[in-house]
């Protein structure tokens, strides 16, 4: 294209940044098909909410503090964070969702193209940011084990399958990248950089009023306990 790198990267964030919106709001109208307020309220939090790192600003303001409260350090943590400042984050959140995406209509549908679409995407994170992988891999594979429970082995074969066969897409961008991180001295030292867990509390008061409003949801769904 003759671009600059700058002009690639801002083209890249800005495109991606649209898609990404455009996504999550396709998501959401899957989950809540009925709910037009429910699920623009939803979009809205997606889209600009971050946590209570604020409350702390004393102990991390022009500090470089590993394990602070996420939203202090981590912009992939959030949406507009991403889209402001990462075309990296904004381009791989996109394929996170797209896959999981793809699943859920593969689960709404039972077609096993959908597999298919969410490996693809699965395949071109592994290349760009290959850890990602890791928690997409476990919110599913949490997600089918679920499922299985709930309904007790029955019914379940075909949501394992378009799981396998999303994952046999993805594995193999993954796996050359963990080749090449064994085989690449460079690459190796430039990624194996310890990034430590914070405080477990810290993610709670990370993600703020989403997190509230989880529990609060949660308790909500909660069956009564019988008379």
């Amino acid at each position: 294209t003759h671009c600059s790198p700058q002009a690639a990267l801002q083209g890249a964030r800005l495109v991606g940044g649209g898609a990404l919106l455009w996504l999550i709001y396709r998501f959401y109208r899957r989950c809540l098909p009925a709910d037009r307020s429910a699920r623009l309220t939803a979009f809205g939090f997606a889209c600009v909410s971050s946590g209570f790192g604020w409350v702390q600003w004393s102990h991390w303001h022009d500090k470089n503090l590993p394990g602070g409260p996420v939203d202090a350090w981590q912009p992939e943590a959030y949406t507009f964070l991403s889209i402001y400042t990462s075309a990296l984050m904004t381009v791989s959140t996109v394929f996170i969702l797209g896959a999981l995406y793809a699943l859920l209509r593969g689960e709404q549908t039972g077609k096993m193209r959908y597999a298919v679409y969410a490996g693809l995407c699965g395949g071109i994170l592994g290349n760009m940011h290959s850890y990602d992988v890791l928690h997409l891999s476990a919110a599913w594979g949490l997600f089918l084990i679920v499922w299985t429970v709930l309904r007790r082995g029955k019914g379940v074969a075909l949501s394992w399958a378009r799981a396998v066969v999303a994952l046999a897409l993805t594995l193999p961008t993954t796996l050359y990248m963990y080749y090449v991180f064994n085989a690449e001295a460079v690459f190796k030292a430039r990624a194996n950089v310890p990034t430590l867990s914070p405080a477990v509390w810290h993610y709670f008061l990370g993600y703020g009023l989403v997190f509230l409003l989880a529990v609060l949801a949660a308790v909500k769904m909660a069956p009564s306990a019988p008379n």
